[in-house]
């Protein structure tokens, strides 16, 4: 990626998709490293990512994006991800390895439900559709998420495999269904039956 671009490139950028992004002050998009706190539409965030090369001769680098705490890291993630493929001219890989590019860009962050302003005891609940696949060990169980909603891929690492004590035992037998509600992207709160 030889392309150099500011934090404001990134903050105007993200503006065109709809989202208001606020950087700490020095902010560099690739100098910077460690933990860096963000607001994503006036929720706070925090994100880490690293870089790495790409094979000698190539002047890319592959940005890997990690999310902290919250679902509003994890909307700032695809958001700072999505505003640099486009100023540079690269791509976005979700965690099911699916590539988007240019025009596609903006379509997948149609799927990233923004954080809106809430109250101090409100929360960001997420209702995930899953079923079971199997154990995974004696304490964890296996799911595959169904119909995903919008922005619950981005938790989907959290209720792919669940601790066994977290589901009523009538629905932990193989391709029971049922629902996982997830509070701000980083709880599972709930097991609720799937509705008829």
């Amino acid at each position: 990626m030889g392309h150099r671009f500011s934090a404001a490139d990134l903050i105007e950028r993200a503006a065109e998709l709809g989202a208001e992004l606020i950087f700490p002050a020095g902010f560099d998009s690739f100098q910077s490293s460690g933990l860096i706190p963000c607001l994503l539409n006036q929720q706070q965030a925090a994100f880490e990512f690293t870089s790495e090369a790409t094979p000698v001769g190539s002047n890319l680098r592959i940005l890997h994006f990690e999310a902290r705490s919250s679902y509003a890291s994890f909307a700032a993630c695809a958001y700072i991800a999505a505003t640099m493929a486009l100023i540079t001219g690269g791509a976005v890989r979700d965690d099911d390895g699916a590539e988007f590019a240019n025009g596609q860009i903006a379509r997948w962050l149609q799927e990233i439900e923004l954080p809106t302003q809430t109250h101090d005891d409100d929360h960001a609940d997420l209702r995930i559709p899953v079923t079971v696949v199997g154990l995974r060990s004696s304490a964890f169980l296996q799911l595959r998420l169904d119909n995903v909603p919008a922005g619950a891929h981005l938790a989907r690492r959290l209720v792919e495999s669940v601790a066994v004590s977290l589901v009523p035992p009538h629905l932990r037998t193989p391709n029971s269904r049922f629902i996982i509600v997830v509070r701000d992207a980083c709880d599972i709160v709930a097991v609720e039956p799937l509705s008829r």
